[in-house]
């Protein structure tokens, strides 16, 4: 900081500092530092670099609409930086879907775009060396509006990129689960075998085995994915109580509900459900 003070007029100090600061959450003497970059380097046409770390800047101060159009406008001054268009879609994919409605569309325009331009990349010696990465977050974009048929693809080429990568595994096997796909018991199998207290990889494991008519080696998994107490595999415990009902052990069935009943979000889907059934194996 005291050598950018000394040197107002050094673009390359300034901007590197003020990121520095700016990654350090001193908001108030990062702002002082990009700021004055971005203006000195107005005067000889501008620079991409303080342009895109004035972006994060906004959208770390919850000014997303200058967030985007400034690094929107570094992308457009050094399109070879793959890495801007990487950081729009992160910062994007942070924000809340209720309030800001066009952020997934918009980062999942940059990382398409880094998907299909990866290889031109490459060919000039710039590769997008987190491309893995990139097909995870299109992934994940995708599967937040159920669009399974988008998400699938991307998951298996991060899949090949990172085979031994467990998340990329656990999104596959659900992701496979949601339509059906007879491999998704098979990924999610060596994502338990590796990880066996894997919540997710578990819960999706057991609603596969459901779907097949494997309700005795379902359970096991559903009991599994509950203990895990993660609040996305509440729902286990409502599967499972399917099950110990559907079997006539009312006391087990109760008790699944009645986890379920404590731990499921306010708005799960299977609560009203979860209310009648308890009501009929507890009397």
């Amino acid at each position: 900081l005291p050598f950018a003070e000394r040197e107002p007029n050094s673009v390359e100090l300034n901007a590197l500092t003020g990121r520095y600061l700016l990654d350090a959450d001193d908001f108030a003497h990062a702002e002082t530092l990009l700021a004055r970059a971005h203006a000195v380097a107005l005067r000889s046409g501008g620079d991409a670099e303080t342009q895109f770390q004035y972006g994060r800047l906004a959208f770390r101060k919850q000014e997303v609409e200058n967030g985007i159009s400034r690094i929107q406008q570094a992308i457009a001054a050094e399109p070879t930086r793959h890495r801007y268009r990487f950081e729009l879609a992160q910062s994007l994919t942070s924000l809340d879907r209720n309030e800001h409605r066009s952020a997934p569309k918009v980062a999942i325009s940059q990382l398409e775009y880094l998907v299909a331009h990866a290889p031109r990349f490459a060919a000039a010696k710039n590769p997008v060396d987190y491309l893995a990465e990139v097909h995870r977050r299109a992934a994940r974009l995708y599967a937040d509006e159920a669009r399974w048929e988008k998400a699938i693809p991307h998951l298996r080429t991060a899949h090949e990129l990172e085979p031994n990568h467990l998340e990329t595994q656990v999104l596959l096997g659900t992701a496979l689960f949601q339509v059906n796909d007879p491999d998704a018991e098979k990924v999610l199998r060596r994502v338990v075998a590796k990880r066996p207290n894997d919540g997710p990889a578990a819960l999706y494991l057991g609603l596969t085995l459901i779907a097949g008519s494997r309700s005795s080696e379902a359970l096991s998994f559903l009991e599994r994915a509950a203990a895990t107490r993660e609040p996305s595999c509440a729902v286990a415990s409502y599967h499972a109580a399917l099950i110990y009902k559907d079997r006539n052990l009312l006391s087990k069935a109760a008790a699944s509900l009645r986890t379920y009943l404590a731990r499921a979000p306010a708005d799960s889907p299977f609560r009203v459900d979860a209310k009648r059934l308890l009501d009929d194996v507890a009397h």
